[in-house]
């Protein structure tokens, strides 16, 4: 599928884009979907087809809401967006929890992600195999739940020890998503 622009961005909308925003408009940031017929859409885009439509460093920030779990290669993705992002612009991430309701509901999702899934890109951490060489500085990881759990004061704890709540106690309090601020590090940084 050959990319194509639907609607021209004004000049504000230049230094954002929203990869997989269906019908989600972000005021004054490019809409980026592979549904060109979705009402925020600007750039009509396969995203599991690299490299996206914008050359190097085109963006300051990178919006990236539900849809990691739709594509074949997150790994690849990751490092796409870290292609785009100016030296320390910024990608936020928002993905259903492998224990949320939603995470299973929906045929189209390809992985169940965790709050350690973007691990493997961050400063400091070293998963052999999947090393990307695109590094992001992770700005603020949250686990969000329902409002039930957090009234409990389970979020809370959980948010404080993520790898201890998603041993032993996830598919008891289970979470709706985890969203994740990563700064984007020089290429090749460590």
């Amino acid at each position: 599928m050959a990319s194509r622009v639907i609607a021209s961005p004004s000049d504000g909308a230049r230094d954002a884009l929203n990869i997989g925003c269906g019908d989600h408009r972000i005021e004054g940031v490019i809409g980026c979907d592979i549904d060109g017929n979705a009402a925020a859409v600007d750039v009509v885009c396969d995203l599991n087809v690299y490299p996206y439509p914008f050359a190097d460093g085109s963006f300051q920030r990178i919006v990236c809401r539900d849809i990691l779990e739709h594509l074949d290669d997150v790994p690849r993705t990751i490092a796409e967006l870290h292609r785009l992002l100016k030296p320390g612009g910024t990608v936020e991430v928002r993905i259903p929890h492998f224990t949320s309701m939603d995470a299973y509901a929906d045929p189209t999702h390809r992985h169940y992600l965790s709050a350690r899934s973007l691990d493997f890109c961050l400063e400091g951490t070293c998963r052999p195999g999947l090393r990307t060489g695109r590094r992001f500085r992770l700005v603020r990881r949250r686990i969000v739940f329902y409002r039930i759990y957090r009234v409990l004061g389970i979020a809370a704890w959980a948010n404080r020890f993520p790898t201890r709540w998603e041993g032993h106690l996830a598919f008891i309090f289970p979470a709706q998503y985890v969203e994740f601020s990563l700064q984007a590090l020089p290429s090749g940084s460590r």
